[in-house]
């Protein structure tokens, strides 16, 4: 037994001591990888797009990509501050010592590989071994918010805590640095944690950069050895703020297609928002009628004639608004998945023409199931060749849901449905709003502010003109101050939690109201990523649309 396990420890650092980490590129029109090898201490290239020139600029940055989530995925502000540099070839195969790299860092899994290209075209990746199995998170809020993960990979290895964090409450906050503490108390939440702190008890993890909302900071953490904690807190003068740690679960959905003949299934599966998508389509009965299938903004009706049509699922899920009629736009596969609206997965991937079946797996680099942007509760909808929908099927979600509905019946109609994955308070919220004026005479209304209000309405009478005054403020359990002039500057989609949890305006958009009953513009779809349901949350609340 000593001899045997002598064997298995020697296997194991070798296989730690020669990693390879992998940085496979989809972007900017630039494919291929950047390959690692920690033993011969190299990074290989082999890339295609990056264009004509004898160098690149390569930088490794301390927080990884978050696939799909931003317009600029590889600024400062999402995916931190170089590390490390170094030049190399385009055109070349042959390895590229990087030895300071190895003597600096040992661990790259998570790091963003960011490639500067012949053009000044700005693209990135994450880099990792792809061995990462785990990953659990923070949310702050308050004076210090912002998330914090916690990545390892299998049996636990090279743990690392990334954190995103800055100042709420401030106009020019200055970026600081602040200590992070580990708890593994059993309390059942924050307040009592608090409420009989012993300071004695918590592991320091660490200090962590904070930025502001105008200039983000990005922060790593490398640990020796993996602990589980139930909370994090943070040291902010002379108190701590405290979050719990919730495991993020991979999200895998599917839209189970059974419409006009056509049976099986497109399925999704992302393990978090620094991992690419996989997308997996198996379809029958296709009769080699079929070309095109995207993902479209809202979900399938349950009972309405033309369910497909552009009134009930909407247009292509788009979020960067790119613009398919112009000369670039990719026609067919081949170019790098940004160059394609999120939604177009035939374009980015492959046709359905000329099948009869279809069993296809692909990956997807900007198809997130996570944040703002995720797909989860929209629709897939399948095109026949000459481009008119023909089948469709809502995309559903990971696990069991709580699903909280607001009912308008005067003088607005319709719904405002919320729904959260249970007992999972930090998990995303689909928001899927359909409404519009009752009475057909009325005249078309733009801009309105709507918000999550405190209370519930009280009224008796949907019809009393003094409903909405029973609600009370807006729902804030953050404690954010609107009066500040800080808030006007830094509530907004970019900042979600610099916003009061209730304030869908500015967190969102403003709605616009006209009369056309269950057409395209009555309808909206948002993900919002710092609310909840249960327990204090949404539920049993109300929303106010504003004049």
């Amino acid at each position: 037994k000593p001899a045997s396990f002598s064997v298995l420890l020697l296997t194991l650092l070798y296989f730690i001591s020669c990693a390879t980490f992998l940085a496979p590129l989809n972007m900017g029109g630039v494919t291929g990888q950047v390959q690692f090898d920690s033993n011969n201490q190299t990074a290989t290239l082999n890339v295609s797009g990056a264009g004509s020139c004898s160098a690149v600029n390569i930088s490794l940055t301390v927080f990884p990509v978050m696939y799909g989530h931003f317009a600029e995925p590889c600024s400062e502000a999402n995916i931190g501050v170089s590390v490390f540099t170094f030049t190399g070839d385009p055109s070349s195969a042959s390895p590229i010592n990087v030895s300071l790299l190895f003597g600096q860092i040992s661990n790259l899994d998570d790091l963003s590989l960011s490639l500067e290209t012949c053009d000044g075209i700005k693209i990135c990746t994450v880099v990792s071994q792809g061995q990462t199995r785990l990953t659990r998170q923070a949310r702050f809020t308050e004076s210090v918010a912002g998330n914090i993960y916690i990545r390892a990979n299998v049996n636990n290895a090279n743990p690392r805590l990334l954190a995103d964090l800055v100042t709420i409450g401030q106009v020019n906050a200055p970026e600081i640095g602040i200590n992070i503490f580990g708890s593994t108390s059993t309390a059942a939440n924050c307040t009592i944690l608090l409420g009989s702190l012993d300071a004695a008890s918590l592991t320091n993890l660490g200090s962590v950069k904070v930025g502001n909302p105008l200039s983000p900071q990005k922060s790593r953490l490398d640990f020796s050895s993996f602990r589980v904690y139930s909370y994090l807190l943070l040291r902010v003068g002379s108190s701590y703020n405290c979050a719990q740690v919730y495991n993020m679960l991979e999200k895998e959905v599917r839209a189970v297609m059974n419409m006009r003949g056509i049976s099986g299934y497109f399925n999704f599966r992302q393990a978090s928002p620094f991992d690419v998508t996989q997308l997996s389509v198996n379809l029958a009965n296709l009769r080699e009628l079929f070309g095109p299938y995207h993902v479209h903004n809202f979900p399938v009706p349950s009972v309405r004639s033309g369910q497909c049509s552009n009134d009930n699922v909407g247009g292509h899920c788009n979020p960067f608004a790119v613009d398919t009629t112009s000369e670039t736009y990719p026609v067919g596969p081949g170019s790098t998945h940004d160059k394609y609206e999120t939604g177009d997965l035939g374009g980015k991937h492959m046709s359905l023409s000329g099948r009869s079946t279809f069993q296809m797996t692909f990956t997807d680099f900007s198809l997130p199931l996570f944040g703002q942007n995720s797909i989860v509760g929209r629709s897939v909808v399948i095109h026949l060749v000459s481009g008119d929908r023909y089948a469709c099927a809502s995309i559903g979600y990971p696990g069991a849901v709580t699903v909280a509905s607001a009912t308008f019946q005067t003088p607005v109609v319709g719904k405002i449905i919320f729904t959260q994955l249970v007992n999972n308070p930090l998990s995303d919220v689909s928001i899927f709003m359909d409404l519009s004026y009752g009475d057909p005479t009325t005249i078309t209304t733009q801009h309105h502010n709507w918000h999550v209000h405190e209370f519930p309405i009280s009224s008796e009478r949907d019809d009393d003109e003094g409903r909405c005054i029973t609600t009370g403020g807006h729902w804030n359990p953050f404690k954010i101050s609107t009066t500040d002039s800080s808030y006007a500057l830094h509530c907004k989609p970019s900042c979600p939690l610099c916003c009061e949890a209730g304030d869908l305006a500015n967190k969102y958009t403003t709605i616009n109201l006209d009369t056309d009953i269950g057409g395209v513009k009555s309808k909206h779809f948002f993900t919002d990523v710092t609310s909840w349901l249960d327990i204090s949350g949404i539920t049993g609340r109300s929303v106010v649309i504003h004049e």
